[in-house]
């Protein structure tokens, strides 16, 4: 899940700053918007990793 987001973000911010010249503006702003949603997802991916390290009772995560 994490390795999923992160790739869709670096997608995304490619889209949307560096090939904002060739990508038509709707694009753009469904990037911006999936920016934040699989940032989230990314975030939500990393506590999911925590709570399962915890059940297996690891305590350095």
């Amino acid at each position: 899940m994490m390795l999923i987001s992160l790739i869709i973000i670096l997608l995304c911010i490619t889209a949307t700053f560096v090939l904002n010249d060739y990508v038509a503006m709707f694009w753009q702003i469904f990037a911006h918007i999936n920016t934040i949603i699989f940032a989230g997802a990314l975030k939500l991916g990393y506590v999911l990793r925590c709570i399962a390290l915890y059940g297996f009772g690891r305590k350095d995560f």
